[in-house]
C-alpha cells in the first residue's frame, strides 16, 4: 500500500516531527508492506533552514518505507481567509502541485488539513483521507480572521461540507469533533483519531526532574509546567492570565515555561498577575529534551477562550502532559480535555467562578493522583503506536472502498 501524506505543516515544527513525522514512521514499522510519501509543501522564503532540517530528517528515515518531498511554493496564508480570490488561488497553486507531484499508483491521499484535501477533490481523486485535526473554520472565526457570514466564510463552510461528504474517511480528535462532521454534514465514515506522542520522547525521567530541578533551584517546590506558545492570534491570554494567576495564588508554586514564545510576552502576561520573576522560569527545549524538562512538573496547565469549538478542544501539550504522568489542570473551554479529566481522574477543570481556595483544593487533589495511572491511561489512549493503528486501519478501509 502506498500513501501520500500531504501537508502544509512546517517541516521545522514541533508539530510536523511529533504528529507527521513520527507517526508515519510508526505506521509503517507496525506494518512494512505500507510506504508513505510525506508531501511538505512550505513556504520557500525558509527554504535554506528547511533544507537543513530534511538533510537530518534524511538520515533518520533512511531504508524505514518513509521520505519526505518538499516542495517550497507555499504563499503566506496570514491573510488569505479574509479573501475568497486568494483562498481559490492557493486551492489552485496546491492542485497544480500535487497534480506533479504524486503521480499514480498512490492508494490513500492523506491530506492534513483542508487545503490539500480541497486540491485533492479537485483532481478527482476520492481515495482521501481527510485528517483534519481541528475544525478549522470554526477556530478562524474565533480569532477573527473569518468573518461570519462574509463570503469567505459562506466559502469555506462550503469546502469544508465537501470535504467531509466526499473524502472515504474523514477523522476526528474528540467526539465533539466527530459530532460535528455527522450532524452537520452527513458524513460517511467519522472516525475518532486522537492527538498522539511518543512514548519514548515524552516519558517520565526521574533522573531528569531531579537534575533539572537543581539546577532550577527548585527542588522541593510545587512546579505547575506550561508548554508551547500562548495560542493563535494570542485570544487565549485573558484565559491563561486568569489559569496562571490561580496557580500563583498557591503558596510555594513556582511555574515553568517550556515554550518558542516570545519571552516579552510571557513576562507581560506575569506581570499582569503579579508574579514576581523568581516564581518562574522560561526554557527553550530541543525535541529530544522535553521528556526531562516536563518531569520537572507536578501539574499541567491549560486553558482556553471560549471558542466557537471549544467542545472539540484537547491540545497536543494535554496529550504530552499525560504522558509523562502528570495530572493536569484545565479550564472549562478546553472541551475535550475536561471530558477526559472527568471520565478517567487524570486531572481537575476549573470556571470562571473558580476561587483560589478552591484551586488550592484542585491543586492537592491533583498531587495526590497516581502518576503511573495517569500514565497508562495516556499509553493506551494516544501513544504513537495506538493512534499509528487506528490509521493503518483507515488506510485499508479506504483502499476497500476505491473503485477499481
Amino acid at each position: 500500500m502506498h500513501v501520500a501524506h500531504i501537508t502544509i505543516e512546517d517541516v521545522c515544527s514541533g508539530l510536523f516531527r511529533t504528529q507527521v513525522l513520527n507517526i508515519s514512521r510508526e505506521i509503517v514499522r507496525g506494518d512494512p508492506r505500507i510506504t508513505i510519501d510525506i508531501h511538505a509543501i512550505n513556504r520557500p522564503w525558509m527554504n535554506d533552514e528547511h533544507r537543513r532540517q530534511l538533510a537530518k530528517y534524511a538520515k533518520m528515515l533512511e531504508g524505514g518505507g518513509v521520505r519526505i518531498v518538499y516542495t517550497p511554493v507555499l504563499p503566506p496564508l496570514r491573510h488569505a481567509l479574509k479573501s475568497v480570490t486568494y483562498s481559490r488561488g492557493v486551492t489552485a497553486l496546491l492542485t497544480a502541485v500535487l497534480r506533479f507531484r504524486t503521480g499514480r499508483g498512490v492508494d490513500v491521499f492523506h491530506s492534513r488539513s483542508y487545503w490539500p484535501a480541497m486540491a485533492l477533490r479537485r483532481l478527482g481523486h476520492r481515495n482521501i483521507l481527510f485528517d483534519p485535526r481541528s475544525l478549522w473554520v470554526a477556530e478562524n472565526l474565533s480569532t477573527g480572521d473569518l468573518v461570519p457570514d462574509s463570503a469567505s466564510h459562506r466559502y469555506w463552510l462550503a469546502e469544508e461540507a465537501a470535504c467531509a461528504r466526499e473524502s472515504a474517511v474523514t477523522t476526528a480528535i474528540s467526539a465533539g469533533m466527530a459530532e460535528h462532521f455527522v450532524d452537520q454534514y452527513q458524513a460517511k465514515d467519522v472516525r475518532l483519531v486522537p492527538i498522539s506522542f511518543a512514548r519514548d520522547v515524552f516519558k517520565f525521567s526521574a533522573d531528569g526532574r531531579a537534575r533539572h530541578r537543581a539546577q532550577l533551584g527548585w527542588t522541593d517546590e510545587k512546579v505547575f509546567v506550561y508548554s508551547g506558545s500562548l495560542g493563535m492570534s494570542h485570544i487565549n491570554v485573558a484565559a491563561l492570565e486568569r489559569l496562571f494567576g490561580l496557580a500563583m495564588s498557591v503558596p510555594g508554586t513556582k511555574l515553568l515555561f517550556l515554550s518558542g514564545e516570545a519571552e516579552a510576552a510571557i513576562h507581560a502576561l506575569m506581570k499582569s498577575v503579579g508574579a514576581d520573576p523568581d516564581r518562574y522560569r522560561i526554557v527553550r527545549p530541543r525535541q529530544d529534551e522535553m521528556g526531562d524538562w516536563l518531569s520537572v512538573g507536578d501539574v499541567g496547565l491549560h486553558a482556553l477562550s471560549r471558542q466557537h469549538d471549544y467542545r472539540t478542544r484537547l491540545g497536543t501539550k494535554v496529550v504530552e502532559y499525560w504522558g509523562g504522568g502528570m495530572p493536569t489542570i484545565v479550564n472549562e473551554n478546553v472541551g475535550a480535555a475536561a471530558d477526559y479529566i472527568r471520565a478517567d481522574d487524570v486531572g481537575r477543570v476549573v470556571n470562571d467562578a473558580t476561587t483560589t481556595l478552591e484551586f488550592a483544593g484542585l491543586v492537592s487533589e491533583c498531587l495526590r493522583l497516581d502518576r503511573a495511572s495517569v500514565e497508562s491511561f495516556a499509553t493506551r489512549t494516544f501513544s504513537s503506536e495506538v493512534v499509528a493503528g487506528l490509521y493503518r486501519d483507515a488506510y485499508a478501509y479506504v483502499v476497500a472502498r476505491r473503485p477499481v
